[in-house]
């Protein structure tokens, strides 16, 4: 008798609730991108690459860091140099925010979460 492989469920987190809302909602992506701080349900997949990930609180105005399409088209740099190397090797992200669509939005979600974890982000 064939059992089944017991698989660990991962709790749904924010960005993961952000791309089923722009799944829903795909007209609301360049908003999104546009305003990734404004508390609005898709956001969280592209805030700044830094330690807060708010634009707002980075000590240098224009802020010299960006969210992963920024960094992936060498517009401006993630916080370490390590990630924006690797951010603007990962073809998969879309170099301009007219070209990302809900087929791409699984890869912001694993850079943000890995930010998270590397800049120690809440």
């Amino acid at each position: 008798m064939a059992t089944k492989k017991k698989t660990a469920k991962r709790k749904l987190d924010k960005y993961d609730k952000a791309i089923a809302y722009l799944k829903k909602n795909p007209e609301m992506i360049t908003s999104c991108w546009n305003i990734p701080n404004n508390g609005n349900s898709g956001g969280c997949l592209f805030q700044v690459c830094s330690p807060t990930g708010n634009i707002l609180d980075d000590c240098f105005y224009p802020s010299q860091y960006g969210c992963p399409t920024q960094v992936a088209s060498r517009e401006k740099k993630a916080f370490t140099r390590e990630i924006t190397l690797e951010i603007r090797q990962d073809t998969r992200i879309p170099r301009w925010a007219h070209d990302i669509t809900v087929k791409n939005l699984h890869v912001f979600a694993e850079w943000q979460r890995r930010l998270d974890k590397e800049l120690n982000r809440k």
